[in-house]
């Protein structure tokens, strides 16, 4: 009533001002909207108590794990099942948690971002803190991210493997920003509870790949190799071996290696997405395709490997197939603007329609794509129209004439 009250007041004191007294309409008037916000106060709050969230919480997840494990499953049907429980995702750390994680891996590493760093930011969670790390990764956001990290680097009583995962992504990052003797900080601080740490020899072999220090870097990686017996774990560490030899220029080695970590764990993301990205840079397609279907295979909505498959379908001349990829990435995700660009592409070079290669170009531009090479393209496209219709309209004509002259 609080609001009302200031109405009546506002009211009274304008009336007083005129030396004028309150006309029985204007009372009429006064009491409608009294009674108006009295209704709206007493509209039932049909949000939904702390319980009932975590009620509904815990049977999508329930529900999730279930799908996951079936293959009857979809990444962006449990986004969405998420946003509708509750959208005050800082209160509820588990869920702000997940729908960071599953954008993750529809590679809305934006979104990610934002649902992660506030979520992090109000509960202190650190799975949602490693998760965050890695997503600055991707976002080149990672300054940002460290102090956060730096702070959480030094709370004590985190459980052993969690720690372990933390210190990981925080010694990694500070590798990715040449901060090398931090790194080596928190690597060491790795191994002095956990001495055969897989993911403190991972980085470590990157910190002596990325300062060039290459024996170091061979003999950390072949030992931790034989420290473990996983075969994830070993196609990890392969992972590394592979950049290795990249640094080192031996392409022969390089492959072998990221060959060899698939060969351990078939569902290798770095191993099938290095060796993809690799053959679509030597223009083998057909090649590509395999480790790109792979991927796509076990994550079908993720938006960057869909698109990366559709392309590769392109180069192995699998043109129809590309073309469906990509109409079902845009339905799934109709602002994904490479998407737009890519399928442009193939509808102007290879699939001879040129009228809806302008279409997708102007939709990429129109999504925050970059203009100038894909204007040059729409002016190519437009005279490309102008020259299939001359050569429909001379076709006709001859056969118009060809006709006459059989009559």
């Amino acid at each position: 009533m609080k609001f009302v009250s200031s109405i009546i007041l506002m009211f009274f004191i304008a009336s007083c001002g005129t030396n004028k007294t309150v006309k029985k309409d204007e009372k009429k008037e006064v009491l409608k909207v009294e009674e108006k916000v009295e209704k709206v106060e007493k509209v039932e709050d049909n949000s939904l108590s702390d319980e009932e969230v975590q009620k509904e919480f815990s049977t999508m997840m329930n529900k999730y794990k279930l799908d996951k494990k079936s293959g009857d499953f979809s990444y962006l049907t449990y986004l969405d099942s998420l946003n509708k429980i509750s959208d005050d995702y800082e209160r509820y750390p588990e869920i702000g948690f997940n729908l960071g994680s599953l954008s993750l891996k529809l590679s809305k590493f934006d979104q990610a971002y934002d649902y992660l760093l506030k979520t992090y930011k109000k509960s202190k969670h650190i799975p949602t803190l490693i998760n965050l790390a890695y997503v600055s990764y991707k976002t080149n956001k990672i300054k940002e991210v460290l102090p956060l990290l730096k702070e959480a680097f030094l709370i004590e009583g985190i459980e052993p493997d969690l720690r372990e995962r933390l210190l990981g992504n925080y010694s990694f990052l500070l590798i990715v920003d040449k901060n090398y003797s931090e790194a080596l900080k928190v690597i060491r601080e790795t191994l002095s509870f956990k001495p055969r740490s897989i993911a403190a020899y991972k980085n470590l072999g990157i910190l002596y790949i990325n300062s060039k220090k290459f024996s170091l870097a061979e003999e950390v990686i072949d030992l931790s190799i034989g420290y473990t017996k996983d075969k994830k774990e070993k196609a990890g560490l392969y992972v590394v071996k592979a950049k290795y030899y990249e640094a080192k220029v031996e392409s022969v080695k390089m492959i072998a290696s990221y060959k060899k970590a698939i060969s351990l764990d078939k569902l290798n993301i770095d191993a099938n997405y290095a060796l993809g990205l690799l053959y679509m840079k030597y223009g083998a397609g057909d090649k590509a395709v395999i480790y790109l279907k792979t991927l796509v295979g076990n994550y079908s909505d993720n938006l960057l490997f869909n698109n990366l498959y559709a392309i590769s379908l392109r180069m192995a001349k699998q043109y129809k197939k590309s073309f469906e990829v990509y109409n079902d990435l845009i339905k799934s995700e109709p602002s994904y603007k490479d998407t737009y660009y890519n399928r442009g592409i193939l509808l102007q070079k290879y699939m001879e329609n040129p009228a809806d290669a302008i279409k997708d170009y102007e939709k990429y531009i129109s999504l925050g794509g970059k203009k100038k090479d894909v204007n040059a393209r729409i002016k190519t496209c437009k005279q490309m129209v102008k020259d299939i219709e001359m050569i429909k309209a001379e076709e006709k004509a001859e056969a118009e004439k060809n006709k006459g002259k059989n009559n």
